[in-house]
């Protein structure tokens, strides 16, 4: 099984938090990821997750049109930020399908210390917006509990895709 992990691009600095809405470099920075993966196969996506905040439905949203999927997003409070990763990841593994994930931080960061690093430290890693990565699930959780273990396939960062 594969994880896919999509922080939203860039968002408007202005408030409330749930309605921050994506910057013109934002939407950028995400058509162009989605047009550099489209067709690929690697790119193999079953179900996407999205968080409920405005942000990341425009990314999800602008990522599955320019990647060219035909997946529709569930909107999902398990990816607000600060939900529990444990709670999010059970849930993924009970449905066992290529997922991507549309969230925030702190959340995905520890997310990634956690499957990669069994910490959850989210200051070991650091993933900025716009940053799609790719794990692969290894070994299920009934050989390396929790959650199993999984190695890291890429990390692309969304900006390096940007037309100019």
């Amino acid at each position: 099984m594969d994880l896919c992990i999509l922080r939203h691009a860039h968002a408007e600095k202005t408030s409330p938090d749930f309605e921050r809405r994506l910057t013109e470099g934002g939407f950028g920075h995400i058509r162009a990821l989605g047009e550099f993966l489209k067709g690929k196969a690697c790119l193999h996506i079953d179900s996407i997750w999205c968080s409920p905040l405005v942000r990341a439905e425009q990314t999800a949203k602008v990522f599955i049109e320019h990647a060219g999927l035909y997946v529709t997003p569930e909107r999902s409070i398990l990816l607000e930020p600060d939900r529990n990763v444990r709670e999010l990841m059970a849930k993924i593994l009970e449905k066992n399908r290529n997922t991507l994930l549309v969230g925030h931080n702190p959340q995905l960061e520890e997310l990634l210390s956690f499957l990669l690093m069994h910490s959850s430290d989210s200051g070991t890693f650091v993933m900025s917006e716009g940053v799609f990565i790719c794990l692969r699930q290894e070994s299920s959780p009934k050989y390396r509990p929790p959650f199993g273990r999984w190695s890291l396939r890429y990390f692309l960062n969304s900006s390096l895709f940007e037309k100019i």
